[in-house]
C-alpha cells in the first residue's frame, strides 16, 4: 500500500503553490465521504471494492481486506443494519 493510502491531498496549482511544488493542501472532502459517493453512485467500483477486499485477504494482507470490507459496510448499509441482519452486536462485527 503507498504511503499516502487513503489521505485525502491535491498537488497545489496556483502561482504561488507552484513556488512550493513539494507543498500538499488537504482537500475539502473526507476520504470516507468521497468513498461513500462514488460506491453509491457506481455499481462497478462497489463491486471492484468487493473484489479487492477479496483479493487481500486471499492472498494474506488481512488488515487491507478489513479496511476495504469496512468501507465497503460503512458506505452501504452501515455496521449496525448489518448486525441487526445477522443478529450480531455491532460491537462483535467491528471487532471481527
Amino acid at each position: 500500500m503507498p504511503k499516502n493510502f487513503g489521505k485525502n491531498i491535491r498537488p497545489l496549482k496556483s502561482k504561488a503553490e507552484r513556488k512550493h511544488k513539494d507543498i500538499i493542501m488537504p482537500l475539502s472532502i473526507s476520504y470516507k465521504d468521497t468513498i461513500k459517493a462514488r460506491v453509491e453512485r457506481d455499481p462497478e467500483f462497489r463491486a471492484a471494492l468487493f473484489d479487492e477486499a477479496i483479493g487481500a485477504f486471499l492472498e494474506g494482507d488481512t488488515a487491507v481486506g478489513k479496511a476495504l470490507l469496512r468501507d465497503l459496510v460503512n458506505s452501504t448499509i452501515g455496521f449496525e443494519r448489518l448486525a441487526e441482519e445477522l443478529d450480531k452486536s455491532s460491537k462483535s462485527i467491528h471487532s471481527a
